[in-house]
Order: C-alpha cells, then sequence, then structure tokens
C-alpha cells in the first residue's frame, strides 16, 4: 500500500461503520462492542477520538462488560504496534 507515494506493509484493517453517527451515544457504543466481540474476532479497540474524561469512562464501563478485551487509549505520538 503508498501513503503520500511511499510504500508501507498493510498492517492494520479499517472498517467503515455506516450505522453509525459521529454522535452515537455510550450505550450504542457498548452494544457494538459487546455484539462485534460475541460474532467475530474482536480482541482490541483503540478510542481515538473524544475529550479524555469521557474516553476513560467509555475505556472503563467497555472493561467492565468485556474483560477479555485490550482497550487502548493512546496518547499523540503513540506508536501501535499489532
Amino acid at each position: 500500500m503508498k501513503i503520500f507515494g511511499l510504500p508501507y506493509d498493510l498492517r492494520a484493517e479499517v472498517n467503515v461503520l455506516n450505522g453509525f453517527s459521529a454522535h452515537a451515544d455510550q450505550a450504542d457504543l457498548l452494544d457494538y462492542v459487546s455484539d462485534t466481540k460475541k460474532h467475530g474476532d474482536l480482541d482490541r479497540v483503540l478510542l481515538v477520538h473524544g475529550d479524555p474524561v469521557p474516553q476513560r469512562i467509555l475505556r472503563d464501563k467497555l472493561l467492565e462488560r468485556t474483560p477479555s478485551l485490550k482497550v487502548d487509549v493512546p496518547k499523540t505520538g503513540d506508536v501501535i504496534r499489532v
């Protein structure tokens, strides 16, 4: 794959969520992750949008609901390795 003309190995998959607006509420997001985990091979979620306090609250609720899930809230400059 090329990004800005430079070759990179494809090491991630992007899924488009047409069913959600940018304003899905917390309950919808929790339900979506729970359902996806039950019916797929979801093992990690990265929370990259929103204010820090709501991100931490969502992270905690995700971990409470699905303890086997890894939930990260990366900071600017963090490198995510898979």
